[in-house]
């Protein structure tokens, strides 16, 4: 078997992870350090809503809107400050 190089995201099962069953208490907690390990563990989770975002159609702008919304709010951007490549795109990509 060959791995595909960039495999079809399942989005149903992507958005039932980010916001049902993974849970976010340190990082939604600005009185909690981020130890290196955990801040390299928010980077994926970026990403995740990131590809969940450009999997929507360009005109789903509420669905962005409201992942938006969740991301800013489990992920506090002030508090854990996400590289300068992640904060370009997600400008690009929320409503």
């Amino acid at each position: 078997m060959i791995p595909i190089t960039s495999p079809p995201i399942d989005t149903h099962v992507l958005s039932r992870n980010l916001f049902e069953r993974y849970t976010y208490e340190s990082y939604a907690d600005s009185t909690i350090k981020i130890d290196p390990v955990s801040h390299i563990m928010g980077i994926n989770l970026y990403y995740a809503y990131i590809r969940l975002l450009l999997s929507l159609p360009e005109n789903e702008t509420n669905e962005k809107r409201k992942i938006c919304e969740e991301l800013a709010k489990r992920l506090l951007p002030n508090h854990f400050e996400p590289n300068e490549s992640i904060v370009g795109v997600l400008e690009r990509l929320c409503p």
